[in-house]
């Protein structure tokens, strides 16, 4: 079977190509004058929690999911921000449901954070629940949240259910279900509680997640997905895409995926210009493939990959994917434009080694979050305080809970929302008798999932 991400680099440029390796000349006069124009100055780029040198002059696109919620930063003045969640609330407050089903949801049946509307919006965050559209079923919810901070908005947008206001909320499948939106909508505001626009050029030095304009400070997790691409502004087939995921160990590393490069690369004229294993500090089992070929332009270019932690990828070793096309012209560029790919083939080869080599860790990325420091005099809550989830823990500390005869145990921060109690349980087979799940259960048959659970939080320490 292929594998996706060997496909995904194939099929983006279309290639097939013959896989004799062969050795590169030596460059030109103007091509090493090209190289030098693109590599003098280089700028460094944060992505994820990664950092890569990049010719300064490119355009950046990005998008991330970060706990299955989808987040996208744009550059915007704080005018047009306002404006535009005026023009949003607008929309969705028109928008009708064929049923007649309440379609925009408001403080009457949610509270993040335990504030109304009103008073989020006062701290600039905007946030919307409602419907998925206006011909499903009365039990999804779309969930938006949107910040503004420093010239950049950033939106996040996840998908959930609510079954406990549904009309068919007194059936077993649905009392089963309940009612997921405060957590989800809890972890939406800790995201935007955590974010910040960056200033051009500005790395930040704590942990968290590099996006497009912005950061997020958090631990690492295995629920992280980062990618961002970068053009080349004079020359729009040149590109890079550097992406990341923490959910994602391949089998095998992109070498060991040759037979299927060579089946999945066979109809059109081309070759491998280089292969093998590389040295990158702190990423595992760095390895790279230069390719080139026809491209989906109708030219002969390149498309050079490297893969690293493929492997191994987990929170602190997050799957690693980078590829470059020469060759590859936007949609917009016409036909009659498009003659040749912007680089020679010795002139991508070098531009690819200067830019590929940079990959490293950020410093402290990877870090564990940091206590918050407690002056001695500050006014504390009292032990026993209890917090809801989904509720603003307004005294940070050690707190407990407990959940089926089990006692858990969890630093909460101050300022953030109460978290859900989140456990692997066993999910019964509906068209099985009880009897025979218990007997699965018992056996641990029973397949498990990911169960979320609104929980008070009881405060039994301080931090200091």
């Amino acid at each position: 079977m292929n594998s996706p991400l060997f496909l995904k680099s194939i099929i983006a440029l279309g290639l097939t190509l013959t896989l004799s390796a062969c050795q590169p000349k030596p460059l030109t006069e103007q091509e090493q004058r090209t190289v030098t124009q693109l590599t003098t100055n280089m700028k460094t780029q944060c992505v994820g929690r990664y950092l890569i040198d990049l010719p300064a002059d490119v355009d950046i696109y990005g998008h991330a999911k970060l706990n299955d919620v989808d987040v996208k930063i744009e550059p915007m003045s704080q005018q047009a921000f306002l404006d535009g969640m005026h023009k949003r609330d607008a929309e969705l407050k028109a928008m009708k449901h064929i049923h007649g089903y309440q379609f925009l949801f408001g403080d009457n049946e949610y509270h993040p954070m335990n504030s109304s509307t009103e008073q989020m919006r006062k701290k600039g965050i905007w946030h919307f629940i409602h419907l998925d559209d206006e011909y499903s079923g009365d039990m999804g919810r779309t969930l938006e949240a949107y910040k503004w901070n420093k010239g950049y908005r950033i939106k996040l947008e996840t998908k959930t259910w609510d079954y406990t206001r549904s009309i068919v909320k007194d059936k077993p499948r649905a009392k089963e279900m309940g009612n997921r939106v405060p957590s989800r909508l809890g972890d939406m505001m800790s995201l935007l509680h955590d974010f910040r626009g960056l200033s051009n050029g500005e790395i930040p030095k704590e942990p968290g997640v590099c996006l497009t304009g912005g950061f997020i400070k958090s631990e690492a997790s295995d629920e992280e997905e980062v990618s961002m691409s970068f053009y080349l502004r004079d020359k729009r087939d040149v590109s890079f895409d550097l992406e990341t995921n923490s959910n994602i160990r391949e089998k095998t590393t992109l070498l060991q995926r040759g037979s299927q490069i060579e089946k999945a690369v066979k109809t059109r004229d081309g070759h491998t210009i280089r292969k093998g294993k590389i040295d990158l500090p702190g990423l595992t089992s760095a390895e790279e493939w230069l390719l080139t070929g026809i491209t989906n332009s109708k030219v002969m270019g390149h498309r050079f990959a490297l893969e690293a932690n493929s492997i191994v990828g987990s929170a602190q070793t997050p799957l690693l994917i980078l590829d470059m096309d020469n060759g590859a012209f936007p949609q917009d560029v016409p036909r009659d434009e498009i003659i040749k790919a912007s680089l020679t083939e010795g002139e991508a080869v070098a531009l690819w080694d200067a830019v590929s080599r940079t990959i490293r860790v950020r410093p402290g990325a990877m870090d564990a979050m940091p206590l918050p420091t407690v002056s001695a005099t500050e006014h504390r809550l009292p032990l026993g305080t209890v917090v809801c989830s989904g509720q603003t823990c307004r005294q940070g500390g050690y707190y407990h809970t407990h959940w089926n005869g089990e006692t858990y145990r969890k630093l909460l921060c101050p300022d953030r929302p109460a978290p859900t109690l989140n456990l692997m349980e066993p999910v019964p087979y509906r068209w099985l008798p009880g009897l025979v799940n218990r007997m699965l259960l018992k056996h641990e048959r029973l397949p498990m999932a990911l169960a979320s659970h609104q929980v008070d939080w009881v405060l039994t320490s301080y931090f200091l």
